[in-house]
């Protein structure tokens, strides 16, 4: 597993010349077992966030906007992987999600979401939503928040170009449900 997420490292730091990603401070305060089931929760203001989070060397399945489900060879990875997709606003689509999520944590997979539920358009924290809470609440699992900083001026929601990463990654304390 650990080849695995050196590898997408590796392709940050391909995409993104220079680039830093710093050992995430608080990554002690993820459980030693990588099976047991928790919440993640981390602010989202990048595409490369997803990749960026995965310095935290701990398998996770993730739940994203199904248009990236259409997207060559990212929809591949993400359907292989088995992650959550879910197409916003859309009631089945969300109640498909759940389910997905409850299935994942019943079978000890820890879930990354981003709360907010979209990226930010100009850096700033977004109100969240409360779906991954009350997953955490109702299997009793741990949220783990994570503060991601640096992944916005490196690639904006409303840009196109690459600029240099420069990011931070902070594993906070436990939140018990």
């Amino acid at each position: 597993r650990a080849f695995y997420y050196l590898g997408v490292l590796r392709l940050l730091r391909l995409l993104f010349a220079p680039t830093s990603v710093e050992w995430p401070q608080g990554a002690m305060r993820l459980p030693i077992d990588p099976d047991r089931p928790l919440v993640i929760v981390a602010n989202h203001a990048s595409l490369v966030d997803i990749l960026v989070l995965y310095s935290l060397l701990r398998p996770f399945k993730w739940v994203s906007k199904a248009e990236l489900g259409r997207v060559p060879f990212v929809g591949w990875m993400l359907w292989l992987n088995d992650y959550v997709l879910v197409q916003r606003g859309d009631r089945e689509s969300i109640r498909s999600m759940i389910d997905q999520c409850n299935r994942h944590l019943s079978a000890g997979s820890p879930l990354l979401l981003f709360p907010e539920g979209t990226r930010t358009l100009d850096g700033k924290l977004l109100p969240f939503k409360e779906g991954g809470f009350k997953l955490a609440k109702e299997h009793g699992v741990p949220v783990i928040p994570v503060a991601v900083s640096g992944t916005y001026a490196a690639f904006p929601k409303t840009g196109l170009v690459f600029g240099p990463l420069d990011c931070r990654i902070q594993v906070l304390p436990p939140i018990d449900s």
